[in-house]
């Protein structure tokens, strides 16, 4: 958002700044336009304010959709007009829109089912069965329904193909067409349909594109009872460069089997069913209005121009008319989500929001949210009856929660905005027609307000009029469903009001000093003839006594040349010597003052610039300084990636990662997560080939969902396998057989003021040996969402609320790896940082402000701190070698590995190395932004164990920096006294690309980090004169005043010296 304003105030600047200079040309080259222009100054600012604001507001309507950066602005304002007005509901009944009712499963819900990895199939027909059951009027079920519950190893009952929770999901959703026969007024259900994720390459021009489906189980049950089951498409448009979602799409072309069709929105097919009395005629018209927008080649959108620009009728009174782009796809959102923060056991309803109808001043409820599982256990009656019920889920391990205009919101509440938005305003409309007369009216008004207004108080008082004028018709016409865009066309009339004013301020300065100069000259002219006059007795007896003193130093010189001539004769080579160097003298005097600027504005120069320095060292802890040197740090790890030192040297393991890829995701069916048994032969294979270490960064912790307290069977296999492991490396004499195996410990969501240790099914194997281990995998992630800095530890407390410490993976790896490292004296450090209790809120703990881990620095109260960076140096590649070609990092496709026995040699695993096991594909959520660009959560470990194995810790040397920056402070100002200010710029940009750069990563690599960016940006900015034109202008204004005064004392005392 920051890069978009920034553009859009430069490019409005230049505009500006471009128009002012042809308009000051054209009226400079006509006589009779400068004539004019003189005569009637304030009618050609005015017009010439006019001109630019139309210029502006004609770019913006015509190019706006089109780019960007433009869009962005907008988004901000229409994002802050909806802060404004959430909660502030228009009447449902007016449009006769139904209530809405979310049937949340959130972290209560996901704990009382035993936190599944997936949302079980039999709850989700309970809560489709108890929506209708009450009711409702159409129910909404926004949840992945498309893949099967794991069946590997499961023993199914007689005659079921798929798992019992599936099957019963199946046979409801496949008979709910019988039902609603045989009882009429049953609502329609609509589905959530899945798609495969695209391809990067093609993600950043999506909606040009067809999707292709993810077909489930659901497929011939949802056919079967069509049109009162249907699939809908969830998807909405995210925001480039915040995420947020603020747009829809009314509908997604998809391909299947080559065939290419139509899926509508989620939010369009609830309004058509809603709009119409049946859900077939519904679904015919949905199909009659969509069918034009068909792509004619599968693969392709080959649309029809024409078809866009017919509107769209889903039903009486909603129309979407011309194309869908631009603002018109803007989801007007009015409800806002309340995160439970305390969730009290048997908690149903949340919360409930609603509208308000001025002209009756009634409220009603718009909008309910109950918690799923407590809901089930005691439903309300009546909570139902005629409204929209919408089944999604917020729970923190879900996956759901998406950033908005309002803040962040489950799926589900983005859908009921959605659908909200569709009927009640429709599709958002521009501004157009008698609209943009508005623009038109306030560009003049305040064209004519800037022009003929010079005092500066009443321009203030009219441009906050002016803002809450603004403030209230955009409002008045953002609840009218209209937008309208001043912002930009305004400013710019400002900042050509603003340069006009600034360059007759300069002028007047310029024609007050030639003024100033003019008066001095005559005042000393004045003053010497009156001095001349009253001194010439005076001057006749000083010339007098002159001439006598002069022939007396005659005499008394030729005296002395008469004695000189009898001493002996100097030494020439001597008299060479001093001739020489008092010329040698004069030259470098010379030099020095010519180049070095005045003593006053050196002294301002280093004044500023170091200023700036101390107090940079002084708020270094502020964010917007934190995220200026990440900026910097950032940059320097992407110069660097790559470039490796010699890993021999500090003895550290090369790291091979078991990529889970998406070629492999597919392969094994798309299962909701890793298969156990895969899991398993991955790790047997590591420890086969020898490794030194073998990490798995998969969630291991759930148990894999089965009827009964049993295990899965393939839990059990690797709970066995681990088991019989741990027994075999007791026995072994030779440990290096016998890798430690490091899982990732995962931490259940309670409302704790400490993480919960989350308990599993390998708890007990994990407890009996060092040859497994847990170990935490959390990480600080910044304001941007980059994952910068490590957490070495997690105090956590256990199910039975006692407190303990959990090491990082990349902590434990170098307790294990580093030679003078034992990891039993790592954990006895660690366990100072146990929480106080886990009974009350108060867990504060006295903590070490400093320590040292395995020598290890490491800092308590300097979390966000430089030195508790991961300093990334691997990149997201197949193979990176150091300086020497030896392998650091090899990436390798799992899925040999994943098979038993393994279809490939392990040799390429390498012995000796750590060898990680994660997951790179598209639906395992687990690829994060970093320095060094996106990449997932294995490589992200894998750079926080090379960082900490090798040695690079930096030092800020407060001192050296200030000196530095000094040094350069006296080099800016001798080039900006030997270059005018465009090439002393120049030079200055070559200083520091050439120079300055590679000084601060020469100091960087022997762990110094040096920041003199912004103490020498405001030096450069004040050597511009930015600030002096400002001060000079001043000063001008004062110095007139000066002159004023001297005239009228001289008008009183010329009489007398005359």
């Amino acid at each position: 958002m920051l890069n978009g304003f920034i553009v859009v105030i430069a490019v409005i600047f230049l505009l500006v700044w471009f128009w002012h200079k042809l308009f000051n040309r054209l009226v400079g080259i006509s006589k009779p336009l400068f004539a004019i222009g003189e005569k009637y100054s304030k009618s050609s600012q005015f017009i010439a304010n006019l001109v630019i604001g139309f210029i502006v507001l004609f770019l913006l309507t015509i190019f706006q959709q089109y780019y960007p950066w433009l869009m962005d602005a907008e988004d901000a304002n229409l994002d802050l007009a909806m802060r404004l007005h959430q909660d502030d509901i228009p009447p449902a009944k007016a449009k006769q829109i139904p209530p809405f009712v979310f049937l949340d499963i959130d972290d209560q819900t996901h704990k009382l089912w035993g936190e599944p990895l997936f949302t079980p199939r039999d709850k989700v027909k309970e809560l489709i069965d108890v929506a209708v059951n009450g009711g409702a009027r159409l129910v909404v079920v926004n949840i992945d329904l498309s893949q099967k519950t794991p069946t590997n190893g499961l023993q199914l009952p007689e005659g079921l193909q798929q798992h019992p929770y599936d099957q019963t999901l199946y046979d409801y959703i496949a008979g709910y067409k019988n039902d609603c026969q045989e009882k009429p007024g049953c609502p329609p259900l609509i589905l959530a349909r899945a798609f495969r994720p695209q391809p990067e390459s093609q993600t950043t021009d999506s909606e040009k594109l067809t999707r292709e489906l993810r077909t489930g189980f659901l497929e011939n049950a949802v056919a079967q009872s069509m049109p009162y089951a249907q699939w809908a498409s969830p998807l909405f448009q995210q925001s480039s460069y915040d995420g947020a979602i603020r747009r829809w799409w009314l509908w997604q072309p998809i391909c299947t089997e080559k065939q290419s069709e139509i899926i509508p929105s989620t939010q369009l097919l609830a309004a058509a069913m809603i709009g119409h009395k049946t859900p077939q005629q519904a679904q015919s018209k949905i199909n009659a209005e969509l069918d034009r927008f068909k792509p004619k080649l599968c693969g392709e959108n080959d649309t029809p121009q024409s078809a866009s620009l017919k509107p769209i009728k889903i039903a009486e009174g909603l129309e979407i008319t011309e194309e869908m782009s631009g603002i018109r796809q803007r989801i007007m959102y009015n409800m806002r989500w309340e995160s439970p923060q305390n969730i009290a056991e048997n908690w149903i309803q949340r919360y409930s929001l609603q509208d308000y109808d001025k002209e009756s001043e009634k409220r009603e409820v718009i909008l309910t949210v109950f918690s799923a599982q407590p809901y089930l256990e005691s439903p309300e009656g009546g909570t139902f009856k005629d409204k929209i019920v919408v089944i999604g889920s917020s729970y923190s391990d879900g996956g759901d929660l998406h950033s908005t205009p309002l803040g962040t919101m489950p799926g589900g509440l983005v859908i009921i905005n959605a659908i909200h938005s569709l009927l009640q305003y429709g599709a958002m409309k521009p501004s157009f027609a008698w609209h943009k007369g508005w623009a038109i009216l306030f560009i003049i008004v305040v064209s004519i307000l800037l022009t003929f207004v010079n005092k500066s108080f009443w321009v203030i008082l009219f441009s906050a009029i002016g803002v809450i004028l603004l403030t209230l018709i955009s409002a008045f016409l953002f609840v009218e469903n209209v937008w309208i865009n001043f912002a930009l066309p305004l400013l710019a009339i400002h900042i050509h009001q603003m340069a006009i004013r600034f360059s007759k301020i300069v002028r007047n300065a310029e024609r007050r000093e030639q003024e100033s100069a003019k008066w001095e000259r005559k005042i000393k002219k004045i003053v010497a003839e009156s001095l001349a006059k009253q001194l010439e007795p005076f001057l006749a007896k000083l010339e007098d006594k002159l001439a006598k003193d002069v022939k007396q130093s005659i005499e008394q010189s030729d005296k002395k040349d008469a004695d000189l001539e009898t001493e002996p004769e100097k030494s020439e080579s001597l008299q060479w010597l001093k001739q020489q160097g008092y010329k040698w003298y004069r030259w470098i005097k010379t030099l020095f003052s010519y180049l070095l600027p005045s003593r006053k504005k050196l002294i301002i120069n280093l004044f500023l610039g170091l200023g700036v320095a101390i107090l940079l060292l002084y708020f270094s802890d502020s964010r917007w300084l934190m995220d200026a040197e990440d900026a910097s740090m950032d940059w320097w790890m992407e110069l660097h990636q790559n470039i490796i030192p010699p890993i021999q040297n500090n003895k550290i393991p090369p790291v091979v990662v078991l990529d889970i890829d998406d070629e492999t995701y597919y392969d094994w069916g798309e299962p909701l997560f890793t298969p156990r048994e895969r899991l398993r032969n991955m790790i047997k294979a590591a420890v086969a080939a020898k490794a030194r270490l073998v990490i798995v960064d998969l969630e291991v912790s759930h148990k894999t969902p089965v009827e009964g307290s049993q295990l899965h069977p393939a839990d059990q296999a690797l709970k066995t396998y681990l088991a019989n492991y741990v027994t075999e490396c007791r026995s072994k004499t030779d440990k290096s057989a016998c890798p430690t195996i490091i899982l990732q410990r995962s931490f259940s969501i309670q409302s704790s003021p400490v993480p919960i240790l989350r308990t599993g099914f390998l708890d007990e194997v994990v407890a009996q040996s060092p040859y497994v281990q847990w170990a935490s995998r959390q990480f600080y992630p910044a304001g941007d969402q980059v994952v910068r800095r490590w957490k070495l530890w997690e105090p956590v407390c256990t199910s039975d609320k006692q407190p303990m410490v959990v090491p990082s993976i990349e902590l434990l790896v170098m307790s294990l790896v580093k030679e003078d490292c034992i990891t039993q004296d790592v954990q006895n450090v660690l366990q100072l940082f146990r929480p106080k209790n886990c009974d009350s809120n108060n867990t504060a703990q006295s903590l070490p402000k400093t320590f040292e881990l395995c020598g290890l620095p490491v800092n308590t109260e300097d979390r966000w701190g430089i030195n508790q960076r991961i300093m990334y140096r691997l990149s997201w590649s197949d193979l990176v070698l150091d300086q020497v070609d030896t392998p650091v990092l090899t990436t390798l496709s799992a899925q040999p590995y994943a098979e038993s026995p393994p279809q490939k040699s392990t040799k390429a695993l390498t012995a000796n190395s750590i060898v990680v096991i994660g997951k790179s594909y598209r639906e395992g959520y687990d690829i994060h932004s970093t320095p060094l660009g996106d990449m997932p959560g294995a490589l992200i470990i894998t750079n926080a164990i090379h960082s900490l194995l090798q040695p690079e810790q930096i030092e800020q040397h407060p001192i050296v920096g200030l000196l530095i920056t000094a040094l350069f402070i006296v080099i800016i100002s001798i080039l900006f006294r030997i270059f005018p200010s465009g090439w002393g710029m120049t030079v200055l940009g070559t200083l520091i690309i050439f120079v300055l750069l590679p000084l601060t990563m020469v100091f960087f690599r022997y762990g110094m980090w040096l920041n003199f960016a912004l103490p020498l940006i405001v030096v450069s900015i004040f050597q511009v004169n930015i600030f002096q034109v400002v001060a000079n202008a001043c000063g001008a204004y004062l110095k007139n005043i000066w002159l004023i005064i001297a005239r009228r004392y001289w008008a009183l005392r010329r009489p007398i010296a005359e």
